[in-house]
């Protein structure tokens, strides 16, 4: 169980990228000129997973790493680029995929397509390919893709990757190697894959922290004053009776799977475990004294230092969840505490704590 009092900001932040290196040519392929087959970084944020409450997140489509063939000039020109044609495949070196996933497209045609899902060196994250040019396609199966059907210069082979994220991910801090996804490749026939020349294509070894799913207070309910209404010595008509009912709430935002609860301290005496609060030292009146109550509850709040199971009330929630905003009622009223009462000021103090699991 945990307790928190001020907000909390959630990270999980996510770099992908494609391994950028000029000096790698191979016969027919090379670098676009402009993009240097690197893909741009992307950032994610989102709370940590948990298998209770199910389901899969993905990252988004990295920007594309385009390979484009040349069949001009000295650097890689092709014997036959008429007759060739480009792809992009996994060599059966790599691991092979650990399950598959229905997902919209990155770029090119777009759509949803099926998609093998690949190992990193964490069991609950992997990542899927795509690749596109003038065709469009999804590693798959034997997880080759044509790209473009015959070799004409300034066309190539355009890859994306994007995370996978399964099953219970825990607070911490990962740490991804870089690693191959693909093999940018020419092949020798139109229509068939056999491979002439090729260049691996890598994403960038990177460092993410994923912190705890939470929930935070709403920042304009964090301090509240709350004024209740003037009262004479007439409106009361004994011990007990109650007079007054001004109503306040707090607004609080849970991410998914949480179970919400509270309890209440009486500020002036934190070892007050009685539902009447203490009156502080610039208060006149006598006789009376402040009671809350909260969530629609049919009594009042009973104070309380520490996390008392018998204090501690529900607001909601469960393992199943989904993310949830709760805006929790809550009035105060005065109470009359002795016979007589003598009018005056009545100031009082309490603090919420919400404590979530």
């Amino acid at each position: 169980m945990k307790v928190f009092y001020i907000n909390k900001t959630i990270i999980f932040i996510l770099l992908c990228g494609f391994f950028n290196s000029k000096s790698v040519v191979a016969e027919c392929l090379t670098f676009h000129s402009s993009l240097n087959g690197t893909l741009t970084p992307i950032v994610n944020d989102f709370a940590m997973l948990n298998t209770t409450v199910g389901g899969i997140r993905l990252s988004n489509w990295s920007a594309p790493g385009v390979y484009a063939l040349s069949i001009a000039g000295p650097d890689a020109p092709c014997p036959n680029p008429g007759n060739m044609s480009l792809w992009s495949v996994r060599p059966t070196s790599l691991p092979a995929s650990i399950g598959s996933i229905v997902t919209s497209g990155g770029g090119g045609a777009g759509g949803t397509r099926t998609y093998s899902v690949f190992p990193t060196e964490y069991d609950n994250i992997g990542y899927i390919v795509h690749a596109y040019d003038i065709y469009t396609g999804s590693f798959t199966g034997d997880n080759q893709v044509k790209t473009y059907p015959s070799g004409y210069s300034g066309k190539g082979i355009r890859n994306q990757i994007r995370f996978v994220f399964f099953g219970q991910i825990l607070p911490g801090v990962y740490t991804l190697a870089r690693r191959q996804v693909s093999r940018a490749a020419v092949s020798e026939q139109k229509d068939v894959f056999e491979e002439h020349s090729g260049i691996p294509v890598y994403y960038n070894g990177h460092t993410f922290t994923v912190t705890g799913n939470t929930c935070t207070i709403d920042a304009n309910d964090k301090n509240q004053t709350v004024t209740l209404a003037s009262a004479t010595e007439g409106n009361f008509n004994g011990v007990g009776s109650k007079v007054g009912s001004q109503p306040f709430s707090i607004k609080v935002q849970c991410g998914a799977g949480i179970t919400l609860s509270a309890i209440m301290t009486d500020v002036n005496l934190p070892t007050n475990n009685t539902d009447i609060l203490t009156l502080d030292d610039s208060s006149t009146a006598t006789g009376v004294g402040l009671q809350i109550y909260a969530n629609n509850n049919a009594n009042p709040v009973t104070f309380s230092m520490g996390l008392d199971a018998k204090n501690v009330w529900s607001i909601g929630g469960s393992t199943t969840a989904q993310a949830t905003t709760y805006n929790i009622p809550f009035t105060a009223n005065y109470i009359q505490t002795e016979a007589d009462i003598t009018p005056g000021s009545v100031n009082a103090m309490s603090m919420i704590s919400l404590t979530y699991k």
